[in-house]
């Protein structure tokens, strides 16, 4: 005995397969996607407030190097420092981004993804040398220098 086989329903069941496939797989798909609220990056490069961690990390895996700045209040002799790091990320405005931030404690945290620096009355030139050493791409300064 001889089957026969109907072309028009070997057609149908494979695009009823196909369909069904493709749900499937979408489904799939937007249950793995993360649901979290998109990241939103600050408008300028200075700021006076701390990033989250998903918006540093984010910033990080793109070269940016995060400068947090801790000033106390009142401090006179903070200024000089504060409109050092206030050019250099003017300056460099597409690869920095300085965190001004109150603290109770004077220091200078410089992250990128080579690494850290934590700086306690740091000089300019300790300063510099940091954005030197972590700096993805770091300013010509650096290299007539041969701080790199």
């Amino acid at each position: 005995m001889k089957i026969k086989i109907n072309k028009t329903l070997i057609l149908t069941l494979v695009m009823v397969f196909l369909m069904l496939g493709s749900s499937i797989i979408m489904g799939i798909e937007a249950f793995l996607k993360p649901t979290g609220s998109a990241i939103k990056l600050p408008e300028k490069n200075i700021i006076d407030y701390e990033l989250g961690i998903n918006e540093e990390r984010f910033l990080l895996e793109r070269g940016v190097t995060i400068v947090k700045a801790y000033y106390q209040k009142n401090c006179i002799d903070c200024l000089e420092i504060k409109n050092y790091l206030e050019n250099f990320a003017n300056q460099n405005s597409n690869q920095i981004l300085l965190e001004e931030l109150e603290s109770n404690s004077t220091k200078i945290i410089i992250r990128s993804y080579r690494g850290q620096n934590i700086l306690e009355n740091a000089s300019k030139d300790e300063i510099t040398q940091s954005f030197c050493e972590l700096m993805l791409r770091p300013p010509a300064a650096c290299v007539l220098e041969g701080l790199t």
